[in-house]
């Protein structure tokens, strides 16, 4: 895991241009920093992207698994 600024980044930097990662945002931190507004609550964004070879339908995904 690697960590920039208000965002996690799962897997190695070189998975991004084969395999794939994943993000996850703090948005709670990003809002109170850009825009002042202050939660009070977590709030989080998630991107799971991966990479096939394939062009793939997104009802098929499910058969397409990140490895």
């Amino acid at each position: 895991m690697t960590h920039f600024d208000t965002t996690r980044y799962f897997g190695r930097s070189d998975q991004r241009k084969r395999n794939g990662y994943c993000r996850i945002y703090d948005k709670r931190l990003e809002l109170a920093k850009s825009k002042g507004i202050y939660l009070a609550h977590e709030l989080s964004r998630i991107e799971v992207v991966y990479k096939v070879n394939e062009q793939v339908l997104l009802k098929g995904l499910i058969e397409h698994l990140p490895k």
